[in-house]
């Protein structure tokens, strides 16, 4: 082996300056290979980055109209902002408006009731006093009634008075008639001068009680006849007077009667005034309804006009991020080119510079030299090779360990970073700011909700500290509770509520326009009544959240007939009706 050490440091040396030789001519020609792929790949780029810029180019040509584009919508963002605003304000006012007619009309009627029963008091004390005019004449026809019944009782009394002397004057005229007979006899007897004159006198009143007796049945007829008519007078005129002392007693009730009639007709009146001047508000509140509702309906018109012009020109807006790139990336694309082609002329003019030629050492038989002598050498490198492989193993271990361990310190930083940051998006981080941000904003849409479609009863409360309790409270009767405690249609009325304005938030946070509220069975076993006012929050609700349309599933005829719209699905078919909005 020391023999062959000389012939083989010649013959490495030989080796070694063809090696060189064809090394450099590698060399030089990986250099000019490099140079090719390098003049191909910038010739590549600067096309790249020409059609780039002239694409950029093109697209600030719209400059000017992607800008007024821009600015237009800008202007139309804010006009359609204050419309909202305006919107929102005249839709309030409506509700209002509403409110306030509703309790004028519930006033109207109750006025009506109360002037129903008033007139019904007013009749009632009329009927009791009809013949008021007759007790009032009454109390002026009863003195003279009662001065004509004692006239009369006076008359018939004296009517039979004289009745009762001329029955005692006809069956006493027999004694008379004796009396006086004898009473002239005796006369005669006792000698009186002109005992003629006597008799003839005896004989003249003996004639005059024949002749009275005579006429007795017919007087006693005459004044029979008149007392009659007398005592037939004298009771007419007891039953006149009796009814007549009937009314006059009657006097009294007939006053209080007419106090109540009168009181009642003052009470009707004024009622009348109060129900004459219910109706001047309700027709200054249905007029302040109409020009509530036409400026509602204006903005919204305008609002639809205005939303039309920004979808128009979403196309164009569209280029607004392009615009804004295209100048940012004009900035950095004309220096690249300038640069790469600059480069290109550099290294077209080296490959242009530059002549490889092949060296004429015979690299083979020098290569196969060398082989028999290093053959004899190999055990020993490989020895060598031996040791060699084990200390670079043990080197690269040492190294795999310090890149491990490299490794795991950034591993655990992010995994530090990555934890942090879960802390701070999680629970009581982010999404706790978030829920504290919302709760006045939730409350707010609510209250809303329930007090202009369902009234002022319920009232919630949100509570955003600790673990987010949401409360309800009934003014009627002073309760608090939660929403899951309310029972029957108040469960499902508040917690529409709620879940209506966790949609108009959500919308609201997100920036949506014309969307769709969906609702599926969530007013199901309301009455009538309820069934209405869900409905109106359904509309309020969508009109908060600037939806296009509410599509709602039901089973509830009440609730059916409320809608504009009623797509009935029946065997595998649908049909689409339009209907009467009855809401």
């Amino acid at each position: 082996m020391a023999d062959a050490l000389p012939r083989i440091t010649e013959a490495r040396a030989a080796v070694e300056d063809a090696r060189n030789a064809w090394q450099e001519y590698r060399v030089a020609s990986s250099r000019q290979d490099e140079l090719r792929h390098r003049h191909q790949f910038l010739q590549d780029q600067v096309a790249g980055l020409t059609q780039r810029v002239e694409s950029n180019r093109a697209v600030l040509a719209e400059a000017d109209t992607i800008r007024r584009a821009a600015h237009q919508a800008r202007s139309l963002d804010a006009n359609l902002a204050e419309l909202v605003s305006a919107h929102d304000a005249a839709t309030q006012a409506v509700t209002a408006d509403r409110v306030v007619l509703q309790s004028h009309e519930r006033q109207i009627v109750s006025l009506h009731a109360q002037m129903g029963r008033a007139a019904a008091r007013r009749d009632r004390a009329l009927r009791r006093a009809p013949d008021r005019d007759a007790v009032a004449g009454a109390a002026v026809s009863l003195p003279a009634v009662q001065q004509a019944l004692q006239a009369a009782t006076l008359r018939r009394d004296e009517l039979l008075a004289a009745m009762e002397r001329v029955r005692e004057e006809r069956f006493g005229v027999a004694e008379r008639r004796i009396d006086g007979m004898e009473a002239s006899l005796l006369a005669v007897a006792s000698g009186i001068p002109e005992p003629q004159a006597e008799a003839r006198g005896a004989l003249d009143r003996d004639r005059e009680l024949v002749e009275r007796a005579r006429s007795s049945p017919e007087r006693e007829a005459q004044l029979t006849a008149q007392a009659q008519a007398a005592k037939a007078e004298a009771l007419a005129l007891a039953a006149s007077e009796a009814e007549l002392a009937i009314l006059v007693r009657r006097g009294p009730e007939v006053a209080a009667a007419e106090g109540d009639a009168a009181e009642a007709q003052s009470e009707i009146k004024a009622l009348q005034d109060q129900l004459d001047a219910e109706r001047v508000a309700v027709a200054l509140a249905e007029k302040s309804l109409r020009l509530d509702e036409e400026r509602r309906r204006s903005t919204s018109e305008a609002l639809s006009t205005l939303r039309r012009e920004r979808a128009a020109l979403e196309g164009t807006l569209a280029k607004v991020g392009p615009l804004t790139n295209a100048e940012t990336r004009l900035a950095e694309l004309e220096p690249q080119l300038e640069d790469r082609g600059k480069e290109l002329v550099r290294v077209e003019a080296s490959l242009a510079e530059m002549v490889v030629a092949a060296p004429t050492s015979n690299l083979a038989s020098l290569s196969a030299a060398l082989d028999t002598l290093e053959s004899r050498v190999r055990g020993a490198e490989r020895e060598l090779a031996v040791a060699e492989a084990g200390l670079a193993h043990s080197t690269e271990a040492r190294e795999r360990t310090a890149a491990l361990r490299a490794e795991r310190a950034r591993v655990e930083a992010d995994v530090s970073d990555w934890t942090r940051l879960g802390e701070d998006l999680g629970r009581h981080g982010l999404q706790s700011l978030e829920i504290d941000a919302v709760g006045p904003e939730l409350t707010a849409i609510c209250n809303h909700l329930l007090h202009t479609c369902v009234g002022p009863q319920w009232t919630t409360i949100f509570d955003a500290a600790g673990d987010c309790v949401l409360r309800v409270l009934d003014t009627e009767s002073g309760r608090e509770a939660t929403p899951e405690s309310l029972c029957g249609g108040e469960k499902v009325i508040v917690g529409e509520a709620i879940s209506l304005s966790l949609v108009v938030l959500d919308c609201r946070r997100r920036g949506w326009q014309e969307c769709t509220i969906v609702r599926d069975e969530s007013g199901a076993a309301l009455d009538p009544e309820n069934a209405r006012r869900y409905i109106q929050m359904l509309r309020r609700a969508a009109d908060l959240a600037g939806a296009r349309q509410v599509l709602f599933v039901s089973h509830n005829p009440e609730i059916q007939e409320l809608a504009d719209v009623r797509l009935d699905v029946a065997n595998g078919r649908v049909s689409v009706s339009e209907q009467q909005n009855a809401a």
